[in-house]
């Protein structure tokens, strides 16, 4: 158990602090989007879980982003409070760059 916790905060550390470029799905998609580099710039808002986060454009558009490539605890799972609370201490009001590699 503690080895899948110490591999979750692993993964979330190389994915958040790879030159500060969270890559995502985004969830819309929109005028907020740099078309030339499909890169959205903007804020966190708020963390849903362990691979969730809401993020505010300059526009002030909410967008809904899942963390690509990266399966974490729902919250009512083992260790998803745990998970959830790392990505809140790593990336929440912070300003992220956004590149989008999918959209649902």
């Amino acid at each position: 158990m503690i080895k899948f916790l110490v591999s979750i905060m692993v993964a979330f550390m190389l994915c958040l602090t790879n030159f500060g470029i969270i890559n995502c799905q985004a969830r819309q998609s929109g005028s907020y989007t740099d078309r030339a580099t499909n890169t959205i710039y903007a804020s966190v808002v708020h963390v849903s879980d362990g691979d969730t986060i809401t993020v505010r454009t300059k526009y002030g558009e909410k967008i809904k982003v899942r963390l690509y490539a990266i399966d974490a605890p729902e919250k009512a799972q083992p260790y998803g409070p745990q998970a959830t609370g790392i990505l809140k201490r790593l990336v929440l009001n912070e300003f992220v760059t956004v590149e989008v590699v999918d959209t649902d």
